[in-house]
């Protein structure tokens, strides 16, 4: 069964591995290939074209174009140039020369994993700011008991006899670089190979491995050492060097949207006061309290993105005014601002503060006697209140989309988070998160996986988990139609990850399966039928679990293992850029009538201004997106397929009925054979027996053929009727691969 949904993932890879497509789709592809020359199977290789304006064949599905910049003229998301001056100025570094967006027009958007010294990615220029902070330590290596004194900014300002600060810095092994710092003291590396002073406060060394460490054996009181940096050497005496890593910004700049949750923690107790949030000049932006929210919004306008922010759960409605002061400072005019009240908060795992708050302050507000109620409920709540916070000083929604996050599975819950308080009134989108895999990572799994490794993992990933996650997305599309709300993904994709820290031999195997499976080039495939059933469902935009994986699992959870992987060996990163590549933004965007809105006098009633809430830009086109997508599926076209593959039939079985007759001469011309009296009988006989046989071939050959044409023909019309919603047709490029999955 899941055979039927590698033609359309393979369509995405111009250039896919051979062998892969004979492997997994020759069986399907012959049919269809014969159905072609008929001149109708073409149907079922449309995809729609960009902005979902008409139909293209997969091999001419058009890409985003560059945009171009006129030289010596800097884009217009930088404002101008006093503008651009003044921003270097307030933050001492420069950004990179602008680059023409390369995510314009895809539909795939990232989570950015967690920020520390031990990250498999280094965001900044100055990796020393990626580090998580000082480790007290004495002089033998030992954990030292007296607590380091340092200043508001994070910095050492005294050292207690025979105390040593300690630092990890990530960086990349075998580069060189170059560290260099104020004050007065003692910093010793260690690391690193190579190491010479340039001067007093200088020195240049070559990385040794990927986490080097920095002591700090001495400061001065009155002029400790601060403001230290490590930056590569070719930046060496720049002091308006990018503020973000080249080779991060390569991996990051094709998503459209960036989520920051990790880079907030809000897994963990993140600040929920704005005046103690992490600061831009704060010493480490890897430290428990996250990245500060500045660099956040500038890495998305560096790269012509639009942002993704969650409140922290103990956030109060000065918290979300402050933030939308500093939105409207920092964020380019054209990007987008989603927003969201803290992470996951429907979960169960009481463990995590932002869960335990939510249902502590739901049963105090007596919203329900049963905890997991009451915690929705408050969920809800809190969202709608620190959103109205928000408008009012950002100026109302234009430029803004208000997210909710719910479970996926479970749409209950949804139902409960949007209607409490009708709160759908005040929220533009529902995030979910369509993950495939770990309803396969059990322990009744474990032997099963031990023993049949990566192909039993991926055999059941094709089988099982891919057909149930496609139910579910049918199940909360409906809901979300049901709700008046966009459909949308926070995270998503394969995870195949084995949690489990035992030692025993049986689990160790299923973990390598597990592993083993999550980087195999099928799990692409598998990744590319999900996001078609996403986009045939109405799902709009679609974010990975993490652009690069935490550190300790292997790999699993990553589109990239790290920011050094070659993208070529990274199956489920390829997967996402051959998706946002061959299948831009399906949906229409409604940034220039929101920036119309803003713009607006204040006198403007809210009576006076367009109805956007269940398509946002139907009223920006000449053509309706309705009758768009009329074109993919015409009633008529499934009626002439149907009736061509029935004529198909008939002309099959008017041959196989010719070769049953030549059949029966050539038998005829056998028996002559027998009873031929002379040398010319003979050979006038076998003449004839050679004769039908030839015709026999011929017409039982060509019946064959018509007859898988005829098959193939009717079961692509069949699949039309069977999966054809009554009100807004699906394009017919995917409803295959969804109806596919529907059932086991």
């Amino acid at each position: 069964m899941v055979a039927l949904y590698r033609p359309v993932a393979l369509g995405y890879g111009q250039g896919a591995d051979k062998l892969m497509a004979l492997e997994y789709s020759m069986k399907l592809l012959k049919p269809l290939c014969l159905g072609l020359l008929c001149g109708l199977g073409s149907q079922a290789c449309w995809v729609p074209g960009p902005q979902g304006q008409g139909g293209k064949p997969i091999q001419n599905a058009a890409k985003p174009a560059p945009t171009k910049v006129p030289k010596g003229a800097a884009p217009k998301w930088y404002g101008s140039k006093e503008q651009a001056n003044a921003q270097k100025k307030s933050q001492q570094v420069a950004y990179l020369p602008p680059r023409p967006p390369a995510n314009q027009s895809s539909p795939i958007g990232s989570n950015l994993p967690v920020l520390s010294s031990a990250a498999n990615y280094r965001p900044f220029t100055n990796h020393f700011m990626s580090a998580s902070g000082w480790l007290a330590r004495d002089w033998k290596g030992r954990k030292s008991s007296a607590a380091l004194k340092l200043d508001s900014l994070g910095w050492v300002r005294s050292l207690t006899e025979g105390q040593v600060a300690v630092v990890q810095v990530p960086v990349k092994a075998g580069d060189s670089y170059e560290l260099s710092y104020r004050g007065e003291g003692r910093l010793k590396l260690v690391g690193v190979s190579g190491e010479k002073e340039t001067d007093s406060h200088r020195r240049v060394f070559v990385a040794s491995r990927s986490l080097l460490e920095v002591h700090l054996e001495r400061t001065s009181p009155r002029q400790p050492i601060q403001n230290i940096k490590i930056i590569p050497l070719r930046y060496s005496g720049q002091s308006d060097y990018p503020l973000f890593n080249e080779g991060f910004l390569s991996k990051a700049e094709r998503f459209s949207v960036l989520r920051f949750k990790d880079w907030g923690r809000m897994d963990a107790r993140p600040q929920g006061t704005w005046n103690r949030r992490t600061l831009p000049n704060y010493a480490f932006q890897g430290g428990p309290n996250g990245v500060a929210l500045e660099y956040m919004l500038d890495l998305a306008s560096q790269l012509s993105a639009d942002a993704w922010i969650c409140l922290p759960h103990l956030a109060d409605e000065n918290y979300a005014r402050g933030f939308a002061e500093l939105a409207k400072e920092r964020l380019r005019p054209e990007s987008r601002l989603y927003l969201e009240y803290s992470s996951e908060l429907w979960g169960g795992d009481t463990s995590r503060p932002a869960i335990s708050y939510a249902e502590q302050e739901g049963l105090r507000k007596r919203l329900d006697g049963d905890p997991t109620v009451a915690r929705l409920m408050y969920q809800s709540q809190r969202t709608v209140q620190l959103f109205s916070a928000f408008e009012k000083a950002w100026g109302g929604t234009a430029g803004l989309v208000r997210v909710m996050s719910s479970q996926f599975r479970t749409p209950a819950v949804t139902k409960l988070l949007l209607k409490y308080q009708n709160a759908a009134a005040s929220i533009d989108a529902l995030a979910v998160a369509p993950f495939i895999g770990e309803d396969l990572v059990t322990e009744q799994n474990i032997d099963q996986a031990a023993r049949g490794g990566a192909d039993w993992v991926l055999t059941a990933l094709e089988g099982t988990s891919l057909p149930a996650a496609i139910s579910s997305v049918r199940r909360i599309a409906k809901v979300a139609d049901e709700l008046e709300v966009d459909l949308i993904s926070y995270s998503g994709g394969p995870k195949l990850q084995l949690a489990s820290n035992s030692r025993n031999r049986r689990v160790k195997q299923a973990r390598k399966a597990f592993e083993e499976a999550a980087h195999h080039r099928r799990v692409g495939i598998v990744y590319l039928a999900l996001l078609d059933t996403w986009a045939a469902r109405r799902g709009r935009l679609f974010l990975h679990d993490a652009l690069f994986s935490p550190p300790g699992d292997a790999g699993v959870l990553g589109a990239l293992k790290s920011q050094d992987q070659p993208v070529q060996k990274a199956p489920k990163f390829d997967a996402l850029l051959r998706f946002a590549a061959n299948r831009p933004k399906w949906w229409k965007e409604s940034v220039a009538l929101r920036k119309a809105e803003k713009e607006a006098p204040a006198v403007t009633a809210v009576t006076d201004l367009p109805k956007l809430k269940s398509e946002p830009t139907a009223q920006l086109t000449e053509e309706p997106e309705e009758e768009e997508v009329k074109m993919y599926t015409a009633p008529w076209a499934k009626w002439v397929t149907l009736g061509v593959g029935l004529g198909v039939g008939v002309f099959a079985a008017d041959r196989m009925n010719n070769a049953h007759q030549a059949a029966a001469s050539r038998d005829s011309a056998i028996e002559d054979i027998m009873g031929a009296t002379d040398a010319a009988a003979l050979d006038r006989a076998q003449a004839d027996v050679r004769k039908f046989e030839d015709e026999r071939e011929l017409s039982q050959t060509i019946g064959l053929s018509a007859i898988g044409v005829a098959s193939a023909l009717a079961v692509w019309a069949f699949w039309q009727w069977l999966d054809e919603p009554p009100s807004a047709p699906e394009p017919e490029a995917y409803q295959g691969a969804a109806q596919a999955g529907a059932s086991p």
